[in-house]
């Protein structure tokens, strides 16, 4: 055999130095369940290349030093140490293990709130996509947050998850009302930048939201310039899909809209705009969650509802394992500098943008201020107010 080794852009200089490593070493390629309960120790199943006979190994449910709700594992074996580690998960709930219950998608298999459920789509290649589904019983007006742990801890599952009621119908969420239209300009956009042109910037501010396809986005900032993009709402480089609703690409002259957001079954007198209803569903959660799901459900009326659980594309096989959690909100936030890495030069400064993703609808203020910072460097301090999402400090050098 022989191994070929390019750079994709054909590049080549001093610098683009790799290493490979070939040999009938261990390999980890995934584990299941994908995670452990934080405080208990429990054994996980093994999958992977020259093993031996370790296929089985006790994880400590205790994060790793760098992970805060993650451990890293590697395994030694006959043939030594394993070439890498697997991410497993650390969870704050009781966990359960998928039971197959049969009899159709809305005899799903019963969870106590809170709870963390380990399963896998495993359906047979060729037949049927398989869909799991779980049941649970909520209170009028309470929220639920149901999240997937799938691709952040290595599995190939590209999750997709939907709340329906007891008959197995979608449940609205919210109508959305069309009341200005315009398009997209310029070039196509990918579904994380958070530049998007727009053809003119009247009848819409700061703050307003805009359907764009199927994903829904606020303004945070109108362009400067007529050469200038409109800035939507991001967290990490990547934009923010509100309501659940996930980010896509668009090929110029895709219609925009800025919308309204309403209670599902409001009636508006038509104005040749679009109205569209939405529903508990979500494919990708955003820039904390990559591919894995994340939905905010409120129950409408008390009762059972259902979760289904499937693959976007269809795809099943042992490998595509998850752990779905379903818990009443915890609000929280989690903070983003840029730059990440400042230089200030001497009797110089560097400004910081902090931004805040706000967890499970948390709206307090965040006090921000850099703590040990460099002998003769200084920074402001500042504060996130509720309702904003960001802040600026400024670093100074002596």
């Amino acid at each position: 055999y022989t191994i070929h080794v390019r750079d994709v852009e054909r590049g080549g200089s001093r610098r683009h130095t790799y290493r490979i490593k070939i040999g009938e070493y261990p390999y980890l390629t995934g584990v299941y369940p994908l995670g452990v309960r934080r405080g208990e120790s429990s054994e996980v199943a093994l999958e992977g290349f020259h093993l031996g006979d370790r296929r089985r190994i006790t994880v400590e449910g205790k994060p790793s030093f760098e992970q805060t709700n993650a451990r890293e594992i590697a395994l030694r074996a006959a043939r030594g140490a394993s070439h890498n580690k697997i991410r497993v998960a650390v969870g704050e709930y009781p966990e359960v293990g998928e039971q197959e219950t049969g009899g159709g998608r809305e005899s799903g298999q019963a969870l106590a709130v809170p709870a963390t459920v380990n399963g896998r789509i495993s359906g047979v290649a060729g037949a049927e996509p398989d869909q799991d589904s779980y049941r649970f019983r909520a209170q009028k007006g309470r929220s639920y947050i149901i999240d997937v742990e799938a691709q952040r801890l290595g599995s190939p599952l590209d999750s997709v998850i939907e709340v329906v009621d007891s008959g197995g119908r979608p449940i609205p969420r919210a109508t959305v009302r069309a009341v200005h239209a315009t398009a997209l300009t310029l070039a196509d956009r990918d579904s994380v930048n958070p530049g998007i042109r727009l053809v003119a910037p009247d009848g819409v501010s700061v703050g307003d939201y805009v359907m764009i396809g199927n994903e829904i986005l606020r303004i945070e900032a109108l362009p400067r310039t007529p050469d200038d993009d409109f800035r939507f709402e991001s967290f990490n480089g990547q934009r923010i899909g509100f309501f659940d609703t996930t980010t896509e690409a668009h090929a110029v002259e895709t219609p925009a809209y800025k919308v309204q957001i309403h209670p599902p079954a409001k009636m508006f007198a038509r104005n040749g705009l679009p109205l569209v209803t939405l529903y508990y569903r979500n494919d990708d959660g955003g820039p904390l969650y990559g591919k894995d799901s994340r939905l905010h459900f409120v129950a409408p009326a008390e009762g059972d509802y259902f979760i289904r659980i499937g693959d976007t594309r269809g795809m099943q096989g042992e490998q595509f394992a998850y752990r779905l959690t379903v818990r009443e909100p915890a609000p929280d936030f989690v903070l983003d500098v840029t730059p990440s890495n400042p230089n200030v030069p001497r009797g110089g400064r560097q400004a910081l943008r902090v931004t805040a993703a706000r967890i499970d609808g948390f709206d307090g203020a965040i006090e921000v201020e850099a703590r040990d910072l460099p002998a003769g460097v200084r920074a402001t301090r500042n504060s996130i107010f509720p309702g904003q999402d960001s802040t600026v400090l400024v670093l100074e050098a002596d």
